[in-house]
């Protein structure tokens, strides 16, 4: 326990020593975090932890840890360096979280596109109907109708309602 970790975690080190550092911190280790794996292994382990701090407030810290060994190879002592990227891990969070705002909006922009086109695609061939149905109209109240002409427009009229339809 040093200068650096009174400052951190807001215990002297007169009421931190002789305390075990997982109590004192009320460490909680990451899901993913493979201790006793990489310790057994290596006798070395770094990942990321959560302490909390005497005030209560948590800091989030990158943890390098080295096991000791006395002459016959067994475990003596543990050597712990800590440092906080609570901050780190905030900005991360922020990023993370425009990030996720930016691909909803480029989603609803995407489909807002999507909705535009589509409407225009329709939008065209029931315009052609409509104009082709008053050409009708116009042609069947002349004099003499001409329903070559309605003949005509109406066939017209069909393609395009198939196309809308399509």
């Amino acid at each position: 326990w040093n200068a650096g970790a009174e400052l951190l975690y807001g215990w002297p080190g007169k009421e931190a020593l002789g305390q075990k550092a997982n109590a004192l911190l009320k460490t909680r280790y990451l899901p993913s975090a493979g201790i006793t794996e990489q310790l057994g292994d290596s006798s070395r382990w770094q990942g990321e932890l959560i302490h909390t701090r005497r005030d209560g407030r948590e800091v989030c810290v990158a943890s390098r840890w080295a096991v000791q060994r006395d002459e016959h190879g067994r475990p003596i002592a543990t050597m712990e360096t800590n440092s906080d990227i609570t901050e780190q891990k905030q900005a991360e969070d922020a990023l993370h979280h425009a990030r996720s705002q930016l691909e909803h909006v480029t989603r609803i922009s995407t489909l807002g596109e999507l909705t535009a086109s589509i409407a225009h695609e329709v939008n065209q061939p029931l315009a052609a109907i409509v104009t082709n149905g008053e050409a009708s109209l116009r042609w069947l109240l002349r004099d003499e109708p001409n329903l070559k002409e309605v003949r005509g427009a109406v066939e017209r009229m069909i393609g395009n309602g198939r196309r809308a339809s399509e």
